[in-house]
């Protein structure tokens, strides 16, 4: 026996200000539409309608964490909060380009930048600092977790951390958009905003989610 399951109908996406539950535009197209493919129109419609830089961020499910939603976001000076979609088969981590086996900092696939302690035995990963971004250079900047919580760590005396940070801050554009969104996922903001958007922000949602299938 086959059974043979069908959908059919259409999605309404909605572009939402969450505080005032105001619809600020609207895409209605068939279910093969993916979330993310509507954003341009979208975005658009809803900029039309409110005064300019009003979109501070934009909220989405992990189906619109692509390359080219990123792209838009970026020139449209929104912050992303879009949760990152696992791709990585066999890496866990990697290293910043430029960076080779001396360096002790490296990244994950959500773009969480991490540092080693390398002295202790066995090795210690700690989770950096962030401490805001540099518009001007597109930067995201870190600092050492044990200079910025004040606790010693052993390496202190060899590490090259903080010089390297200094010198060589992740730049978005150049390695990553949507790995280095301007504000990282591993910080309290992003959380709070993913449960509940920042004023100002939006939220996109098909009719699959608000309405049920059309």
């Amino acid at each position: 026996m086959t059974k043979v399951v069908e959908w059919f109908g259409y999605k309404l996406h909605l572009l939402v200000d969450v505080k005032h539950e105001v619809a600020l535009a609207y895409e209605v197209t068939d279910t093969k539409a993916g979330d993310g493919e509507t954003l341009p129109a979208l975005l658009t419609q809803a900029q039309a309608n409110l005064p300019d830089d009003r979109i501070q961020t934009l909220a989405y499910d992990k189906a619109a964490d692509t390359n080219e939603v990123h792209a838009v976001l970026s020139a449209a000076k929104i912050k992303p909060v879009i949760q990152n979609r696992s791709l990585w088969k066999e890496e866990h981590e990697r290293m910043l380009p430029g960076h080779d086996g001396n360096s002790n900092i490296v990244y994950d696939e959500a773009g969480t930048l991490y540092c080693y302690d390398r002295v202790s035995q066995p090795m210690v990963r700690h989770q950096m600092a962030y401490i805001g971004y540099e518009p001007d250079r597109e930067a995201i900047k870190y600092r050492c977790p044990a200079k910025h919580e004040g606790w010693e760590c052993p390496m202190s005396a060899r590490c090259a951390t903080r010089e390297v940070l200094r010198q060589d801050r992740p730049r978005a554009r150049e390695i990553d958009l949507r790995r280095f969104p301007e504000l990282p996922r591993a910080t309290k903001k992003f959380e709070q905003l993913v449960q509940r958007p920042h004023v100002g922000g939006a939220r996109e949602r098909s009719a699959e989610n608000l309405l049920g299938r059309g």
